[in-house]
């Protein structure tokens, strides 16, 4: 059975304090590991006031031992990160430490909040800090402090973190597959010697023992290339003089260089010199302070291939002969450009998604079955609320009238609808909203379902309608009004759509064609009101009206022949205008029944024909009259007479 070792001695405890601290600080929250057995190995980095202070006191502490204790039992049947909350509700992410299938010891990082503290939360917090000891209101003080993490980068926070877990385990089963070859290489060591002592005894020397301690050893020493070569790690090795004598296969996937091409060649030809002076700094106590040193990790740049910088973090300790003597540096160069990659992925993507969320025109709220907890600047300025905090602690109801326009109760209502959506994942419906000031204004709100550190919660959208409810408004007494005109026309108003069918017909249009609404909305207008005859011609100039709006009837007033229900002809005066709706042509008509002015004007052509006749007639009889009295006027001359007539026109 192969021996277990325990984290402290797999991976040095400052080697764990420096990965642990690299990750709290670059994430900006505390982190801690513990052994199996619940000992703390590292110190706390990068601790919140609000922690600080409750272990500050033995029962705090002892309480937050027992939250970690439990935290770490939850962690160990885990494949993935786990978010725990401890007695204080205070958010930390917990993740096992395992190496060949066994847990070596849990990684705990948090002290944050996933949202600000509820005031029964507060509450609970004063009673706890009687509970242990401490001042409840200076608890609540430091409780309000605490960091506030949102879900998205929880989320990243949690992975990033189960990596740093996974290289952990990975150096810990290398460092123990290590301790056990020294170990059996040593063990062999120690048998050998004994083998010799006893041959210089015996002076015989067995040849066939000698080469089977070779084999061993080479054995060994294969099993040490093994590791290395395989690695994804480069192992490297550095003389005195700081020159490399081994590098493992690995140089040339993170560097671009061959091992050999690094064999023999100074530490400071592969950074620059800016870089290399931090490093020189560290590698100037390593081999100063050599027999007290144990072991340093530290990030940095190195240049590779293309004389490019690329960013490693190196892990290294002294080398030490069987006497104690120094000999070299041994060390891991890790490559670290995809975690850097990652941690500025996971620091732009929060500054997108906070920058997004608070400068969106849209007013958005966050809120549960129990009211807001969270809300942009538009929805601040939509309420008139001056902050947040004011802003959440209101119930949805509480920014509202009593009763909506329709009577139902406000609080009713809202809790329906935040039901629905909490149910179905999503809800849209209209509200009568409230101001601070206490306006009213209605709005469009808008509900969507989604999963917040496991729990189901709510976004909402509220948009403010009040231009669109008058235009609604407005809309509605506009058409009101031409219904009322149209419905009290003497003339027949209809409308034909782009497709040539009617779409509108008034009570005018009924009497003088005999058709209903209900028979002819939707129906052919030429087919069904235009003689046969003009057809042919309709649908002519039909085709180009689609087209451009435009016609030879259009802008005028035509007199032609419509043919009613009955199949009757009659002629009618139409005027006809365009109007583009929707990117489509349709055409509006006002036609007028003629038939009795055309009657009257048939009559009125009889009695000019007559008159025109009798005028003559007149005329005729006139000028025969005329001729008479000049014939008297004449003969009353030749007797020595007045003319007995006075004719017009004559001198």
């Amino acid at each position: 059975m192969e021996k277990s070792f325990p984290l402290d001695e797999l991976i040095d405890l400052e080697e764990l304090q420096s990965i642990q601290d690299s990750f709290a600080i670059a994430v900006g929250i505390s982190s801690v590991i513990f052994s199996a057995e619940g000992k703390p190995l590292t110190r706390l980095t990068n601790p919140t006031g609000f922690c600080s202070l409750i272990q500050s006191t033995g029962k705090g502490k002892e309480r937050c031992f027992r939250s970690f204790m439990e935290m770490g039992k939850i962690a160990i049947g885990t494949q993935e990160p786990e978010i725990c909350y401890c007695f204080a509700h205070g958010g930390h992410f917990v993740a096992p430490i395992m190496i060949d299938g066994e847990r070596k010891g849990t990684m705990l990082a948090g002290q944050f909040i996933s949202k600000k503290f509820s005031s029964e939360q507060l509450h609970d917090l004063e009673k706890i800090a009687v509970e242990i000891d401490l001042d409840p209101g200076l608890l609540v003080k430091e409780a309000e402090k605490m960091r506030v993490v949102g879900e998205d980068v929880i989320r990243n926070y949690s992975i990033l973190l189960f990596k740093i877990v996974e290289v952990i385990a990975r150096r810990g089963a290398q460092a123990a597959e290590l301790i056990r070859t020294k170990d059996a290489l040593e063990r062999r060591v120690q048998e050998r010697t004994a083998e010799l002592a006893e041959a210089n005894k015996r002076l015989k020397y067995d040849i066939t023992e000698r080469k089977l301690a070779e084999g061993t050893l080479r054995e060994s020493e294969e099993k040490f290339r093994l590791l290395s070569e395989n690695s994804i790690d480069c192992v490297w090795m550095l003389n005195t003089r700081l020159k490399f004598i081994y590098l493992s296969p690995s140089v040339e996937r993170i560097m671009g260089f061959k091992p050999e091409q690094w064999v023999g060649t100074r530490l400071s030809s592969h950074f620059k010199k800016k870089e290399f002076l931090k490093v020189g700094i560290l590698t100037a106590k390593i081999l100063k302070n050599y027999k007290t040193f144990t072991h340093i990790t530290f990030e940095t740049k190195m240049l590779n291939s293309k004389n490019d910088e690329v960013d490693i973090e190196i892990s290294s300790k002294v080398l030490l002969n069987s006497q104690g003597k120094l000999i070299g540096i041994q060390g891991i160069t890790r490559d670290i450009a995809e975690r850097k990659k990652a941690e500025k992925i996971l620091k732009d993507s929060k500054i997108k998604l906070q920058l997004l969320y608070d400068s969106s025109s849209d007013a958005i709220m966050l809120l549960d079955e129990k009211g807001f907890f969270d809300c942009n600047e538009a929805a601040l300025r939509l309420f008139g609320c001056t902050n947040r905090e004011k802003f959440c602690s209101r119930h949805p109801a509480d920014f509202s009238p009593p009763t909506q326009p329709d009577g139902t109760d406000s609080m009713s209502y809202a809790g329906n609808n935040i039901a629905v959506a909490l149910k179905e994942g999503s809800k849209r419906f209209e509200y009568l909203h409230r101001r601070s000031d206490g306006t009213d204004f209605p709005a469009e709100v808008l509900f969507d379902a989604l999963m917040l550190e496991g729990k189901k919660v709510l976004q909402a959208r509220v948009y403010d309608i009040t231009e669109q409810k008058a235009a609604e408004t407005a809309l509605r007494e506009s058409e009101e009004k031409i219904r009322m005109i149209t419905a009290s026309a003497n003339d027949a108003i209809m409308m034909m759509d782009h497709k040539g069918n009617i779409s509108y017909w008034n009570k005018a249009a009924e009497q003088m064609f005999g058709y209903t609404e209900e028979e002819v909305i939707g129906k052919d207008l030429h087919a069904l009101l235009v003689p046969e005859r003009f057809h042919a011609d309709f649908s002519k100039g039909f085709e180009r009206f689609k087209e451009t709006g435009q016609g030879a009837a259009l802008g005028k007033t035509l007199e032609l022949a419509a043919v009613g229900k009955d199949g009757k002809e009659f002629p009618v005066g139409l005027s006809l205008s365009a109007v583009e709706l929707k990117g489509r042509w349709n055409a509006i008509g006002l036609i007028r029944d003629i038939t009795e002015r055309k009657a009257a004007e048939e009559e009125l052509k009889k009695r000019a024909g007559e008159l025109e006749a009798f005028n003559k007639l007149a005329v005729d009889r006139e000028l025969k009259m005329i001729e008479l009295k000049k014939e008297i006027n004449a003969l009353l001359e030749k007797l020595g007479k007045e003319p007995g007539y006075k004719i017009v026109g004559d001198a």
